[in-house]
């Protein structure tokens, strides 16, 4: 047999077995389609009618049309979300099998997609990807509105391509072009965007990976009284998430980062937040979580205001209740300047009220403040305030430590106070919320409630907490916010 014959028989063969591979994944993949769809309808409301904000709302997938050829398929899928009014299926069912039973339709959208088929797609043979795979789902936003088109350079709004493997995990990779919007009103520039998305599931489990990706956002709003500028320079968002269907919990962490987010308007003025990370974890079936949050460096205009930092945990005991019933330790939220660091700490059991005047009788009183239990803890050195002032007061002007645009009235921590003793007044004793550490040169305040231990302790002092008793916020804002430029020669009258 000459060896032309031997190589056309063996190609012809290779072909028949592409061909017929391909017929069959089409076919396996149409009766997968057909089978799972539901069963992901279902796990979507499942997961809508665990949320408070979206119980009465419900998601119907329904393929309109379905094309299947020898190497892909195309068809078409309608997402319908509707308002079922907080019905079980059991009750619409009950409604539906007496009379008919109307939905309150809230949006429908359909479009075209293309599925083409394993062990080989040929959308993945043409790129040069040899990897075997079930899938490869191709998806491209073209519906959209000429204004956007003109703005997207007539690229699709959104492509999407998606890959199965033979273990039912899929790779996601969602991809928007350059957008550039200006009219007289604003003008909007972002960078082609990415999301990639990794989905594996293990019987009722869902794990799934996510990483989003933004080079960077300008947004100038333009108006005849000011101008505002919006700038985010390199953003990323990381998830992962795990989703036990039968056990309904849902747990995450997230990172989120950027270098820099900063805001200006028409007179020049700016805030800009430089080197942002937010770090967050989760889990419903325990209620707990926590979250930490910093911020290389805070700068007004020309001014370093410092470095930002705050740690929280928290934990509900009923997750349905979560903000009535709920631990709250805030670790720390700080300020680090040079000329020392800012800082609070606050832990809340259950509810509280966020005055800072009340009457303490009324914790006490109430029985839904039966387990309260509060600490709060704030150290402000005075000179890191009145450098903080100084800067918020002298944006364009770039401030050192010690200067002639930092007042000295500001740098003695009892003149921020209005009240610095405890008084009575009208049968009424007042304790300040804010008292002086002299050897620091600071205002802190340490307030301790317990109602197991029966006990409330205001900055060391152990008060009863009767109707007669109350806290008063004694911090002088006035002087914070007050204008100045030029400050005078230090007088006497600013010491005490």
């Amino acid at each position: 047999m000459k060896k032309s014959a031997l190589i056309v028989g063996i190609v012809g063969i290779l072909a028949i077995s592409y061909t017929g591979s391909s017929w069959y994944f089409g076919s396996k993949i149409k009766h997968t389609v057909y089978e799972t769809l539901p069963v992901i309808q279902q796990r979507l409301n499942d997961i809508l009618a665990d949320n408070d904000l979206f119980y009465d709302k419900e998601i119907q997938l329904v393929i309109s049309e379905y094309e299947q050829n020898i190497f892909s398929s195309d068809l078409k899928v309608e997402i319908v979300l509707i308002d079922n009014y907080g019905l079980t299926q059991k009750e619409i069912k009950l409604l539906d099998s007496k009379e008919p039973y109307s939905y309150e339709e809230l949006a429908r959208f359909s479009d075209n997609l293309t599925i083409y088929h394993g062990p080989f797609p040929i959308s993945s043979i043409l790129k040069g990807d040899l990897i075997p795979k079930q899938a490869l789902l191709t998806y491209q936003l073209t519906k959209t509105p000429k204004f956007i088109q003109k703005a997207i350079d007539n690229k699709p709004l959104l492509t999407l391509e998606t890959n199965f493997d033979f273990n039912d995990n899929s790779h996601v990779i969602i991809e928007t072009p350059p957008i550039n919007i200006k009219n007289r009103d604003y003008s909007l520039t972002v960078s082609a965007n990415k999301v990639i998305l990794d989905q594996s599931t293990d019987g009722d489990l869902l794990n799934q990976h996510s990483d989003l990706i933004i080079k960077n956002i300008d947004f100038t709003v333009y108006s005849p009284y000011f101008d505002i500028i919006f700038k985010l320079d390199n953003f990323n968002l990381q998830s992962n998430v795990n989703y036990d269907f039968i056990k309904k919990n849902f747990s995450a962490t997230a990172k989120m980062q950027t270098n820099e987010f900063s805001i200006t308007d028409k007179s020049e003025t700016s805030v800009r937040f430089k080197d942002i990370l937010l770090l967050t974890n989760q889990d419903t079936i325990n209620s707990t979580g926590t979250i930490n949050f910093d911020i290389g460096s805070i700068t007004y205009s020309e001014q370093n205001l410092g470095k930002f930092n705050t740690k929280l945990s928290y934990h509900a005991k009923d997750s349905r209740d979560f903000f009535e019933n709920m631990e709250l330790d805030v670790e720390n939220i700080s300020l680090e300047t040079s000329q020392g660091t800012l800082k609070a700490q606050y832990k809340n059991k259950y509810f509280m009220k966020s005055d800072l005047y009340y009457d303490p009788s009324d914790i006490f009183s109430e029985n839904e403040f039966n387990e309260l239990n509060i600490e709060t803890h704030v150290s402000l050195p005075a000179k890191a305030l009145a450098l903080l002032s100084s800067q918020l007061q002298n944006k364009h002007q770039i401030i050192s430590f010690p200067d002639l645009f930092i007042d000295p009235k500001r740098q003695i921590a009892s003149n921020w106070l209005t009240t610095r003793e405890s008084y009575t007044y009208n049968d009424y004793t007042f304790y300040p919320f804010f008292v002086i550490n002299e050897d620091n040169n600071s205002i802190e305040s340490n307030i301790i409630i317990s109602l197991e231990d029966n006990k409330m302790i205001i900055n060391g002092k152990s008060i009863d907490y009767d109707y007669t008793q109350r806290v008063i916020d004694n911090f002088d804002k006035d002087l914070f916010f007050s204008y100045y430029i030029n400050i005078p020669e230090v007088d006497k009258v600013y010491e005490e």
